[in-house]
């Protein structure tokens, strides 16, 4: 498992990422796993990068864009599965 600070470290590096590319990333495929030991789930990964956007103070979060790919639930009723996350940045405020 990934020590906490790591992926913490990882959730930071995907949101500088997103900044610098000025492009939609997928969570998914920027996962790192390559030259970092990230033994890291796809769903940890994931909830920590929704948690950080959900963490971040309203001007921060006005910066970004986020995204969802889902699916229905096959079991649970009215619930989705996240199967991927896309984060931008929000052109309406950056110009």
């Amino acid at each position: 498992r990934m020590p906490l600070p790591a992926l913490s470290q990882a959730v930071e590096d995907f949101y500088i990422n997103v900044i610098e590319s000025n492009e939609h990333l997928s969570a998914v495929e920027w996962r790192p796993v390559a030259g970092i030991n990230l033994d890291i789930e796809v769903e940890i990964w994931l909830y920590a990068v929704i948690a950080r956007f959900n963490n971040m103070d309203e001007g921060e979060q006005e910066l970004f864009g986020i995204e969802y790919k889902q699916t229905i639930d096959p079991v649970f009723n009215g619930k989705y599965l996240v199967q991927d996350v896309y984060v931008y940045m929000n052109t309406e405020i950056t110009g």
